[in-house]
């Protein structure tokens, strides 16, 4: 049987994520929450990604307006 459960044995505050992370993508999430610890004291994991995946929906959204509007 199939398992679909997503969520992070250790939490990332309890919530639940939607992918599974790799070692590299950890990596990455360390390193930017060390560089938002000195303005951001109680920044997670959970905060970057969501932060991260905000940003990736606006720029999107920007990149898809940008071909939508008409070419003179």
């Amino acid at each position: 049987m199939f398992n679909n459960d997503t969520t992070n044995p250790k939490g990332l505050n309890n919530d639940r994520v939607a992918f599974r992370m790799t070692a590299e993508d950890k990596m990455v999430l360390l390193a930017v929450r060390d560089l938002l610890r000195p303005k951001l004291p109680f920044v997670t994991r959970t905060d970057i990604v969501r932060i991260a995946l905000r940003e990736a929906e606006k720029a999107l959204r920007e990149q898809q307006q940008s071909f939508e509007q008409p070419r003179t």
